[in-house]
């Protein structure tokens, strides 16, 4: 080969000489081809891949699918999200049923029942605005209350026959309430024009007849000093780690009954209204009617009155417990984790394992690739001069400028 400045011969290096590297020398072990995050230089060169950035992306792919596979698994059977609101009872549109509720008189230990004394019942008041209560009988039965520990059952009790309603408050337009009520025996008498006299027909508690009269006041005095109320009332709530388990408990009045003192103990029951939102489009708005809890409790103490009743008889109550509802309800709503969060979720996560998996393996592929080509012009290799996975397989030798006019003989 001459130059074009001489005569002499010169013998140079062909332009390319190939150092060829073996492509499939990893054999089988080879996973670069797994590599999500090669370095793509400028031009037109095959993204460089390495067995690092392929274990990366196994990792990535790995640590993708198990935040799915937790993510879908949470969404499926994930706890309620539970929201609570507080609201006026004023908003309270329902009439609420009554929670189970039963009520004895204790002596001494034991269960008493003589209507010749005093009698228990059960009444429903109702109150418009601008009239006077009017009460009316639940009736009563013999009943007992398990406790839902299934540790103790309150036998021998009173529970009303017929459910009891409450609702509203006494400064709207309805109020209703249920009252438990312990009423002393008074003999009902009629004049007799003959002997000028009173004779007793019956009593206000036990009935008509004079085998149903009262007992002696003294009597009377003394079995109820040692009378003893007791009201049980059923607790109901949601469990807040389930969708529709419920808990129960029992809570428990008791009073002694004063021998010169009427007890009037008001019980505020404290409403929850549950929602139940659908998770999908399909699914119906399941709204629950409420569950009750004992809010806060009142009592008032007063002297001994007689009353007259709707009955033109003289009645003497010796004390009540009157169950309403509390002046404010909460409004619960459980919802479940939607789609959208599950998908903004996943997608979150995608972004931060691509962004931290992709980060490293891009700079660790870009670091090999600039050093395979450390020393070489880039600009002036060729895309066929690497494999597919971006390695240098001809490292050819690049001319000088001063030799590149050089031609062979």
């Amino acid at each position: 080969m001459k130059g074009k400045g001489g005569k002499g011969k010169s013998e140079v290096r062909t332009p390319y000489e190939k150092v060829q590297r073996s492509e499939g020398s990893h054999g089988w072990r080879d996973i670069t081809f797994l590599d999500l995050f090669p370095y793509n230089p400028h031009y037109s060169f095959n993204g460089f891949r390495s067995l690092f950035g392929a274990s990366l992306s196994i990792l990535f792919l790995f640590a993708v699918f198990l935040r799915v596979v937790t993510q879908v698994q949470t969404f499926v059977s994930s706890d309620p999200v539970i929201t609570n609101k507080v609201l006026g009872i004023s908003t309270f549109d329902t009439l609420f049923p009554l929670p189970q509720i039963g009520a004895k008189i204790v002596i001494d230990g034991r269960s008493y029942s003589n209507p010749r004394v005093l009698k228990l019942y059960f009444e429903q008041a109702t109150l418009q605005a601008g009239t006077s209560v009017r009460y009316s009988s639940l009736g009563s039965k013999s009943c007992s209350i398990a406790d839902p520990a299934g540790v103790v059952e309150y036998t021998s009790l009173l529970c009303p026959t017929v459910t009891g309603y409450v609702f509203g408050d006494f400064s709207l337009e309805q109020f209703q309430y249920v009252r438990v009520r312990v009423e002393q025996c008074v003999n009902v008498t009629t004049w007799n024009a003959t002997t000028f006299t009173y004779d007793v027909t019956g009593s206000t508690t036990g009935g008509d007849g004079i085998e149903n009269s009262c007992l002696s006041e003294s009597e009377v005095e003394s079995t109820l000093s040692n009378a003893v109320l007791l009201v049980y009332v059923t607790e109901t709530e949601l469990l807040p780690d389930a969708w529709t388990k419920e808990s129960q408990h029992i809570y428990t009045i008791q009073r002694v009954l004063p021998s010169s003192l009427f007890i009037s103990h008001q019980i505020f029951l404290a409403i929850t209204r549950v929602y139940f939102t659908a998770r999908y489009v399909f699914e119906t708005y399941n709204t629950k009617a409420g569950y009750a809890a004992i809010g806060r409790e009142d009592e008032m103490l007063s002297d001994i009155t007689t009353t007259v009743g709707e009955d033109n008889l003289f009645h003497i109550n010796r004390i009540e417990v009157i169950l309403r509802l509390d002046r404010v309800y909460t409004q619960q709503v459980r919802d479940h984790i939607s789609i959208y969060t599950l998908f903004e979720s996943i997608s979150a996560s995608f972004l931060f394992f691509i962004g931290a998996f992709g980060s490293l393996a891009w700079f660790i592929n870009r670091h090999y690739f600039l050093e395979q080509t450390r020393g070489l012009d880039i600009r002036k290799m060729d895309k066929d001069q690497f494999d597919k996975y971006g390695r240098l397989v001809d490292k050819s030798f690049q001319m000088p400028r001063e030799l590149q006019d050089m031609q062979a003989e």
